[in-house]
């Protein structure tokens, strides 16, 4: 019976029509993959300001900790007892490296390492004219295409960060002097280089240190960013950083929160949110849900908040929902160094956030990304070679959910 069905007219229209979808199916494929059609697809520009800072790496001796009053596992503000002495006798070490740091660098340096394209990323930050900033932007440069700008002032040295590795690998004492970092201000904004990219950005993050600025005004460089995204419909973007952030900046973190778009962070840094905004919960996904539907100045653009919570599932929630998407599980003998974890985590999100993903594959990119950096020392990431790669359904899932426009944002 089936042989003369696939003989007859009708059989032979049913082979036609299978040949024909088949090979739409593997046109589509290469149109999608191939790289000069990438840009018919969604490619939004990322833009992060932040501090940048040089870690200054080095294994030392218990006597180099207690000569500056250190402890091993210290993490702190450099005084005046660190500075300058602790980073002179740290770069006269024979095993220094330097490596690339501050939150807002390590995210875009992620951003940029995920998608592999030249420019995909770019950076403002403020750097002293020396030669720790020399130092930084030549470390930079060999990584790769991330668009650096940075902004030299002679009153202050480029900020940096001592990285004393203590005993087996695993302890680290980290001192960081923010220096020029801390300079940046509303009128640097109008300079051409920076204007320039941040006008061209569709995706502008900062990070929660980057509120911790000298100086002072009608208005902070931070609110000034998140204004511009908000008149010109980009999206807003913010990671929490550090607990302490949201206690001591409460008055500019609560004048940014209703500009933000999307906000990252981890279990301890939404309980310190919590407990500044006297919500008495201590329920993650509670004060997710809370987070989210907080007041909003840009109506266009619903708020997503994003908690990490370790090896457990990470949240993500929008006003109309939550999902929890559970991390990668990793062998603890092969976890080398959590710092960068979640900067790497953001820069992952990002990523496939600027190239119309949806959410499911954001978080995928996202947890790849910070599971790449914790098998390595410091934020630093393995050849290009093994960059995050998305399977052809992942891609025909993203083309039509953007066909239909239901991305993310």
């Amino acid at each position: 019976f089936l042989s003369v069905y696939f003989f007859s007219p009708y059989g032979m229209w049913f082979l036609y029509f299978l040949t024909v979808v088949n090979t739409c199916i593997v046109c589509f494929y290469l149109f999608i993959r191939h790289r000069w059609m990438k840009q018919l697809f969604v490619q939004l520009n990322i833009c992060g300001f932040g501090h940048p800072l040089l870690d200054i790496k080095s294994h030392v001796e218990d006597e180099f900790l207690r000569r500056f009053g250190l402890k091993p596992a210290d993490t702190m503000l450099a005084t005046e007892v660190h500075t300058p002495a602790l980073y002179h006798d740290l770069a006269q070490r024979p095993d220094v490296e330097y490596v690339p740091g501050g939150a807002t660098l390590n995210t875009m340096r992620a951003c940029q390492w995920m998608l592999g394209e030249p420019a995909a990323a770019a950076f403002v930050g403020c750097v002293g004219k020396d030669d720790f900033g020399v130092i930084l932007r030549h470390s930079i440069e060999g990584e790769g295409a991330l668009d650096v700008r940075f902004i030299p002032v002679a009153c202050a040295p480029t900020g940096s960060c001592g990285c004393m590795i203590v005993g087996n690998d695993k302890e680290r004492c980290l001192v960081a002097n923010l220096g020029a970092a801390q300079h940046f201000s509303v009128q640097m904004l109008n300079d051409k280089a920076v204007s320039s990219v941040l006008h061209k950005a569709d995706i502008v993050f900062i990070s929660g240190f980057f509120l911790n600025l000298l100086g002072g005004g009608p208005i902070s460089p931070s609110l000034q960013i998140a204004q511009h995204a908000c008149s010109s419909n980009k999206i807003f973007s913010m990671s929490l950083a550090a607990p302490y952030l949201c206690r001591t900046f409460k008055s500019q973190w609560l004048e940014l929160l209703p500009y933000i778009d999307l906000l990252f962070g981890n279990a301890d840094d939404f309980l310190a949110i919590a407990d500044a905004l006297n919500w008495q919960t201590s329920n993650c996904e509670e004060i997710a849900k809370r987070c989210a539907v907080y007041s909003k100045v840009n109506g266009r653009r619903q708020r997503t908040v994003v908690i990490t919570r370790g090896q457990n599932p990470t949240i993500v929630c929008t006003p109309n929902g939550l999902r929890s998407f559970s991390p990668p599980e990793l062998q603890p003998q092969r976890i080398c160094d959590l710092n960068g974890a979640g900067d790497a985590f953001v820069g992952g999100f990002l990523s496939a956030l600027s190239r119309g993903h949806h959410v499911f594959h954001c978080m995928r990119a996202a947890h790849y990304a910070a599971l790449q950096v914790i098998q390595h020392p410091g934020c630093t990431f393995p050849d290009a070679n093994s960059q995050f790669v998305y399977s052809f359904w992942d891609a025909v899932c993203d083309a039509l959910s953007n066909f239909c426009g239901r991305q993310l944002f």
